[in-house]
């Protein structure tokens, strides 16, 4: 029997290819499970988008309500007498507490949305197998 290297190579080729060796190749996943959560992770697309057009939408007037605050305090201070002038510099908590806020909860969105998007990729990949 002749060595035949175009041969080999063929049937090196066809067990590669084959099932048998690789047990994910054969497993057939569920086209359902995949658009359900398919469906899932559009949702929370959705989602995503809506919060950010609403913050987007919201920003300019608590933006210019807190710098007009700010500016408020700021010719209260100057305005203030000495003895006042504590009192006027202590009114700045009240702005600084609101961007602090508003910073948590942009913080506590993206986060929300970060382990959702974690989520629905963990689901997929089990849909997938």
């Amino acid at each position: 029997m002749k060595f035949s290297y175009p041969l080999v190579a063929a049937l090196m080729g066809v067990a590669a290819a084959s099932p048998i060796g690789e047990a994910s190749l054969s497993k057939r996943f569920d086209q359902g499970k995949i658009d359900g959560e398919v469906r899932k992770l559009s949702d929370l697309i959705d989602g995503f988008q809506k919060a950010k057009d609403e913050k987007q939408e919201n920003k300019g007037e608590g933006w210019q309500k807190n710098i007009d605050t700010l500016k408020e305090i700021r010719d209260g201070i100057k305005a203030a007498p000495a003895d006042k002038a504590l009192e006027e510099i202590k009114k700045l908590d009240g702005p600084i507490d609101r961007m602090r806020q508003s910073r948590e909860d942009t913080i506590d969105r993206r986060t929300k949305f970060i382990f959702d998007f974690e989520d629905a990729k963990d689901s997929l990949l089990q849909a997938a197998q």
